[in-house]
């Protein structure tokens, strides 16, 4: 939520059915994941023009990315920074609303997710975060991990 106005800021859906490689384009410098911002990442992506099935986690969200309605903004794959910050700073509460919603709490949020991160020394690897441990390390691309998606209320 918003400190200011108590409006929640983000939404958070977690993709833990499917594991997906991160791309398939290992050791190629395209620098399409470099941001902070998760949505700036998946643009890179789309402006790279590099076709279907080379960023899997990203063709994955962008089935729902073009979403867009009064209320929210389109679906994405949150940074590193993003994780930290929304993901482990509200574990608290999303593992009391995946509880209250009928799943287990802890199972979501201890585990490791890409975020949309490249390593920006090695781009045949890219970053993952685990928000229970507030833990992230750099992978091979080519690795399945669960992916978070997020969307933002518009206002």
């Amino acid at each position: 939520c918003d400190d200011d106005t108590g409006k929640p800021e983000k939404i958070v859906m977690a993709e833990v059915s499917s594991d997906l490689a991160w791309g398939s384009m290992t050791g190629e410098t395209y620098h399409v994941g470099t941001g902070d911002d998760g949505d700036e990442n998946l643009i890179r992506v789309q402006n790279a023009g590099l076709g279907s099935g080379n960023f899997p986690i990203f063709d994955d969200v962008m089935v729902i990315a073009d979403f867009d309605s009064a209320n929210w903004k389109k679906w994405y794959i949150p940074s590193y920074e993003e994780m930290v910050e929304d993901i482990y700073r509200n574990r608290t509460q999303i593992e009391a609303a995946v509880t209250k919603l009928g799943g287990v709490s802890n199972i979501v949020l201890d585990q490791d997710y890409w975020t949309s991160n490249e390593d920006n020394t090695d781009f045949s690897k890219a970053w993952i975060f685990n928000p229970a441990t507030k833990s992230g390390s750099t992978v091979a691309k080519s690795t399945a991990y669960p992916v978070f998606r997020m969307t933002e209320l518009k206002y």
